[in-house]
């Protein structure tokens, strides 16, 4: 089988010589960055400076050449384009319609609604559209993009004057949606749906993904509360209902509000979980979902089911600021298992955070059996460290 695989990860992310269902295929990645790694005996690279359009060209010229069996979008920034051009070139696939339903989050809750409870929303189309919104339902608000990622581009209006101030910067209102901000926990489940069955952990967010915008750590550690953890499962089977009946085959990253004991919907993507989601996994099931991901989209199913342990882990991400990182001195504990620190970094010139993924240094660390308070008293810990061990110089 010849298989295409557009790809925006490193090899820190991954070990591509390590493709357990694809070694016998002839696999040629198209890299977004030069950086990321070489050709080897059984994969072939090409490697680019981004993926602009011009870009795909290549793919369809390649396939014209020797056709391509499967052309694969590893990121969800690239699966409408890479749908476009399987259609084109009559290319199979197993990609479920997951993959467009979570892409749009007002799709998505279009969706969703008729299963579980949303925040109220609605699509923007001008600006009259956002000030009815508000009319009709008060601050504060949540104005994001219907595509998107990370929490990027994500606008909290509480007032009046900042929905003034935010409507004088004349901003670009195609593709936006608005709804009410939840004020309550945020949760995070990872795993996969395959043949209809459900696989996945259960995590809770400290600080939540907006935190870099006030400068704050996003940390995040498994549920082990049982109580918490059967809600959480019933809340599921409501949500994944219409898969489980289509006995469909996905991996999933899914956010979720706990207000007033009832679950909302945040947002769910078919993708891997950002920041060290992708670590924890691998710890909890010794098991690559990067690599049951390939399997789904090549196959349509996974072989090999992961069978998560109850081993606990948490990790925090310290986001970096606008300045010059002028030293930096790690935190060490017993409990720790990853620092993703480079110290290539000093001296580098940040910019403010765009992101909830944008951080300078990162720990991943076993918790088993440790108390919610614990935790965060740990996450607090390391964040208090590096408030003072590191220096930031402000840029001239």
């Amino acid at each position: 089988m010849r298989i295409a695989i557009l790809n925006r990860f490193s090899k820190d992310f991954y070990d591509y010589n390590q493709l357990i269902s694809t070694k016998k295929d002839n696999i040629i990645f198209y890299n977004s960055n030069k950086k990321f790694f070489e050709s080897t005996d059984n994969i072939t690279v090409k490697n680019y400076e981004g993926f602009d359009k011009a870009f795909f060209l290549d793919i369809i010229r390649d396939h014209k050449k020797q056709p391509f069996d499967r052309l694969i979008a590893l990121s969800e920034y690239d699966i409408e384009r890479v749908s476009d051009i399987r259609k084109y070139l009559n290319i199979p696939s197993f990609e479920p319609i997951s993959s467009y339903i979570f892409r749009d989050k007002y799709l998505m809750k279009n969706f969703f609604s008729t299963y579980i409870r949303t925040p109220k929303y609605k699509d923007i189309k001008n600006f009259v559209d956002i000030i009815s919104f508000i009319d009709e339902n008060g601050y504060p608000v949540v104005i994001k993009p219907r595509l998107g990622s990370g929490s990027e581009s994500i606008v909290i209006l509480s007032t009046d004057e900042e929905l003034k101030k935010y409507l004088s910067q004349s901003p670009e209102l195609n593709q936006l949606m608005i709804e009410e901000y939840i004020d309550g926990e945020m949760y995070h489940i990872d795993g996969v749906v395959n043949c209809g069955e459900l696989f996945y952990i259960s995590s809770k967010y400290i600080n939540g993904c907006l935190a870099f915008s006030e400068n704050n750590f996003l940390g995040s550690f498994g549920i082990e509360n049982l109580s918490l953890k059967k809600k959480i499962d019933n809340f599921m089977k409501k949500m994944f209902s219409p898969f489980i009946t289509l006995k469909s085959s996905f991996i999933f990253h899914l956010e979720i509000f706990k207000k007033d004991e009832e679950f909302l919907l945040c947002e769910i993507a078919s993708r891997l979980g950002g920041g060290y989601i992708h670590d924890i996994l691998m710890k909890r099931s010794n098991q690559n979902m990067l690599d049951a991901h390939l399997e789904i989209e090549i196959n349509g199913y996974l072989k090999n089911i992961p069978n998560f342990t109850d081993n606990n882990y948490g990790f925090i991400m310290l986001p970096y600021r606008k300045g010059i990182l002028a030293s930096n001195k790690n935190f060490y504990d017993s409990r720790i298992i990853k620092i993703d620190w480079d110290s290539n970094l000093i001296g580098h010139c940040f910019d403010t955070p765009d992101s909830s993924i944008d951080h300078y240094i990162g720990y991943v660390f076993e918790c088993t059996g440790l108390s919610e308070k614990h935790i965060y008293s740990f996450m607090v810990d390391i964040a208090d460290w590096h408030e003072k061990h590191t220096i930031w110089k402000n840029i001239e």
